[in-house]
């Protein structure tokens, strides 16, 4: 397979494909699976997710370091070093994850009847889907590997291929499932069938990627462990904080107010965060073509990428946030349901206000990952994740669904400081001038235009199509109204007008 590099624009937008269309799916389907399961089922699907979601500690941060090391050595043209990286992940992956699961497999009685209390007739359904989903995660390790290679080798239009296709389906068969009359056992199942499929396709995509390489240079496996494994080690702990906050918040409301409570905690979550997972794709671009950079030394162009990105991904996501909060009671109400809206339209809100702000932080997150300094992003992410986990229970106990949602927004007041230490220890460049140029725009724009939409068009949704609609203007008036006022450059223009005329002219750009 020859190698196809494209521009950071390019990648970025195949990126955001692979994204959008299983994003489109999953709007359409979760309603229906949601629907179909009942609170209580889709709370149980929430809550064993959960729990093995702790084994993601398993993974150890190699994911990570197999994006950076194989971005970096690719662009030196060095394939020894390549699938040392890659085979040393897929032993750990498979026999780390095969003795997590094994935990689970064992200990799933336990953990269904003492652990998240389910309801007496869901026992036996919740053990049976904690063990598939225990001998699912082995496999989504695999799939892990296989899907960082083609982003390794900004090959993102196979990523993006990959990802549609795969995503796809994922997000659709939970709804054709329990429409067809069956539960959680066969959409656990279906899971397991998915991800060998994925294992195979992206074992021949890799090993057609890397039959170009020469893979006899560069250092050996032994002489860049040390240096891969203490990336590694640095980034699984920054990881550990983020999957114990972000699981404990479900098990928590589970554990506070019921399996019910935890699937309504999750809907509003599930809507928000897919904004924030459109963004770390696009994002996650950045760090295998800084990675590349940092390996030229060429840091004046990693800070104009920076720059740019920053101001990009925040005029975006806060005008998606800004609309997604005016709109979030019609939104819940008419997408799954007025108990649903009445449960979890504030926590809805404050959802996309917290993860608008941990976005924020994209750029310089990957930034720091493409220059080998990872302990940066632990220090303040454990910082972000304590606040979060020590008032997750004290406000789910006192204001429900909505407090939980707060903890996200306590964890986010380091999200300043995080900055303000990455531009000047890592990027070399003022935060006052990231802030005029990078944000204060848009928070202007995109401030104004929501608060005159809540009170002129919010009275306008009496459907999905209108509250849909409406929340399409509100993003587009507020990309407008940021983009006269700094948001949006007039290289930005340039550079859309191109790619735009390159995916016309050839279908994908070179």
């Amino acid at each position: 397979m020859v190698s196809k590099e494209r521009s950071y624009g390019a990648n970025s937008l195949l990126s955001a494909v692979g994204w959008a269309v299983p994003a489109v799916a999953f709007f359409f389907a979760l309603p229906i699976t949601v629907r179909g399961l009942g609170p209580d089922q889709y709370g149980l699907l929430a809550l064993t997710g959960a729990l093995t979601g702790y084994l993601g500690l398993m993974e150890m941060g190699l994911g990570t370091a197999i994006m950076r090391y194989l971005s970096y050595y690719r662009a030196l043209d060095q394939g020894r070093p390549m699938l040392g990286v890659v085979w040393f992940s897929l032993r750990w992956f498979f026999f780390a994850g095969l003795l997590g699961a094994a935990f689970f497999w064992v200990a799933a009685p336990w953990l269904s009847s003492s652990v998240i209390k389910m309801p007496q007739d869901l026992q036996a359904t919740s053990i049976v889907v904690i063990r598939l989903m225990a001998v699912n995660f082995v496999l989504g390790l695999l799939v892990s590997v296989g899907f960082a290679i083609p982003q390794a080798f900004l090959r993102y239009d196979i990523a993006a291929a990959a990802g549609v296709v795969l995503g796809s389906v994922s997000a659709v068969a939970p709804a054709a499932i329990v429409s067809l009359g069956y539960g959680l056992v066969a959409i656990s199942v279906f899971s397991i069938v998915l991800n060998c499929v994925a294992i195979v396709a992206y074992a021949i995509i890799g090993w057609l990627l890397f039959r170009p390489v020469n893979r006899s240079a560069g250092p050996t496996w032994r002489e860049i462990r040390r240096r891969v494994l203490t990336f590694a080690g640095l980034t699984a702990l920054n990881q550990l904080g983020d999957v114990i906050m972000n699981q404990t918040n479900r098990v928590v409301v589970g554990i506070a107010d019921g399996t019910a409570a935890a699937g309504y905690y999750q809907v509003p979550y599930a809507l928000a965060s897919r904004v924030n997972m459109m963004l770390a794709r696009v994002a996650q671009v950045l760090f295998p073509t800084a990675s590349g950079l940092l390996a030229s030394d060429d840091l004046e162009a990693v800070q104009v990428l920076y720059l740019r990105t920053s101001r990009l991904f925040f005029l975006i996501n806060f005008s998606v946030t800004m609309g997604m909060c005016v709109l979030a009671w019609p939104f819940l109400t008419y997408w799954v349901s007025s108990t649903y809206a009445s449960e979890g339209a504030a926590a809805l809100a404050i959802f996309a206000i917290a993860q608008s702000l941990h976005a924020a932080t994209m750029s310089a997150s990957f930034v720091n990952l493409s220059a080998a300094r990872p302990g940066i992003n632990l220090a303040f992410s454990t910082a972000a994740n304590v606040l979060s986990v020590a008032a997750v229970y004290p406000l789910t106990v006192r204001f429900g669904i909505t407090g939980a949602a707060l903890a996200g927004l306590v964890a986010a007041a380091n999200v300043p400081f995080f900055l303000h230490y990455a531009n000047a220890r890592v990027l070399h460049v003022s935060s006052r001038l990231v802030w005029r140029k990078c944000y204060q725009p848009t928070v202007i724009g995109a401030g104004a235009t929501s608060l005159l939409a809540y009170f002129l068009l919010r009275p306008l949704c009496h459907s999905l199509l209108t509250t849909v609609a409406i929340w399409c203007l509100i993003v587009v008036v507020s990309v407008v109204v940021s983009g006269l006022i700094g948001a949006v450059s007039r290289e930005d223009l340039r550079t859309a007008r191109r790619l735009a005329g390159s995916f016309r002219r050839r279908g994908v750009p070179h």
